[in-house]
């Protein structure tokens, strides 16, 4: 062989192991699961990267069976499901503890169908992870992601993206990570008796806590904050809950009735009679219910929203909005440079209730006030 051929076929041979190299590439971005028994007591599945998952976990006494709808290769003390090969069942020497899911970059969706704790990590994508009846972990990672924690004590993040998580029953705790989140202590669709723990972190996040003495803290960001249920929900179980701001312009609800909330920080003064919820300082707003609220302000700009019934609002220092609503509202601006509106402050089109409103002490710009004829107004500078 000349020095020529035998270098045109190296060549040859250097191109086709590239060119090897560079077709392997796909197979390996969507490459198999494993599943193996770690620490004795515990089974991990890591799936393969490049698809969308759908992991459902179960078990039989000692025996964990991890079932996805792609091929999975047993590892560690684990066997191949004959006639499945999207099945792997682990059996233990000992009581399983945990189980461990690491899914990869597309929409996942994992279900823990027992009650051992579990590790559910979705990784990139917008995944759906569902806890069991144990003590879960939840990570959401990047992207949308809906948590759902199950029975027990369980620890929601959410990581990046606008997340929605549920502790659903048990003392949960929730981060929200960044993004506009929604985080509710109990589930989206019942509520629960839990005493949870919601920390909204970054981002306009919406917490609501649900029954039980449930902590909020908004974080960064506009938040939204509601300690107890919806008012259409049945039952009166509300907790004593904390409420925290943080810093941003933050909101919070009281839609189930009547409530007395003075923002000044003070330990269990707020909500409806009995209740001793605590609202920092560090929130701004205000929304009452049907019931009779009492509302009172700081020193921040804030607004505050009465329902249908004869509320009282003192805006305390700051450029307040104060809106009335329906019934026999009294609304006090106090210092700043107020705006109260309650001109369709009444009962029906057919009974009409005035409202005291009084803009109180202001600065050259004064008050504006939005009244009735038969409202009972001082000290507002300009009226409307």
């Amino acid at each position: 062989m000349t020095r020529s051929s035998h270098a045109a076929r190296i060549g040859i041979i250097l191109l086709t192991t590239i060119g090897a190299g560079v077709l392997a590439s796909p197979a390996q971005a969507a490459s198999t699961g494993v599943v193996s028994v770690v620490k004795t007591s515990q089974v991990k599945y890591t799936a393969g990267s490049g698809k969308a998952n759908k992991v459902v976990i179960t078990r039989s006494g000692k025996t964990v069976t991890i079932d996805d709808k792609y091929k999975i290769k047993a590892g560690k003390g684990c066997k191949a499901v004959k006639g499945d090969k999207t099945k792997v069942r682990c059996k233990l020497t000992k009581n399983p503890t945990k189980v461990l899911v690491y899914t990869g970059s597309k929409n996942d969706k994992v279900t823990n169908k027992t009650g051992i704790a579990s590790v559910l990590d979705g990784g990139t994508g917008a995944d759906k992870l569902y806890g069991g009846t144990g003590n879960d972990t939840l990570f959401g990672g990047s992207s949308a992601d809906y948590l759902g924690g199950g029975s027990g004590h369980d620890k929601l993040y959410g990581q990046t993206g606008d997340d929605s998580l549920a502790g659903e029953h048990g003392n949960d705790t929730l981060y929200a990570g960044s993004g506009a989140d929604r985080l509710l202590g109990d589930s989206f669709y019942y509520a629960d008796r839990g005493h949870d723990k919601l920390y909204g972190e970054s981002g306009n996040d919406m917490l609501e806590g649900g029954y039980g003495n449930d902590r909020l803290e908004g974080g960064t960001g506009d938040d939204r904050l509601e300690g107890d249920v919806n008012p259409e929900d049945s039952g009166n179980e509300h907790g004593s809950d904390v409420i925290l701001g943080g810093p941003g312009v933050d909101s919070a609800d009281y839609y189930r009735g009547k409530a007395i909330v003075d923002l000044d920080g003070s330990a269990g003064d707020d909500g409806e009679p009995g209740e001793r919820d605590t609202v920092g300082a560090d929130v701004e707003n205000l929304s009452g219910g049907d019931g009779d609220n009492i509302f009172t302000g700081n020193n921040a700009a804030n607004v505050f929203y009465g329902g249908e019934g004869d509320d009282v609002f003192r805006g305390g220092g700051g450029n307040d909005k104060l809106y009335g609503s329906y019934g026999a509202n009294a609304l006090y601006g106090g210092d700043g440079d107020d705006e109260i509106s309650a001109r369709y402050a009444f009962d029906s089109p057919h009974t009409l209730d005035g409202d005291v409103v009084d803009g109180g002490a202001n600065t050259a710009t004064g008050d504006l006030c939005h009244v009735s004829p038969i409202d009972v107004v001082t000290n507002c500078e300009r009226l409307d």
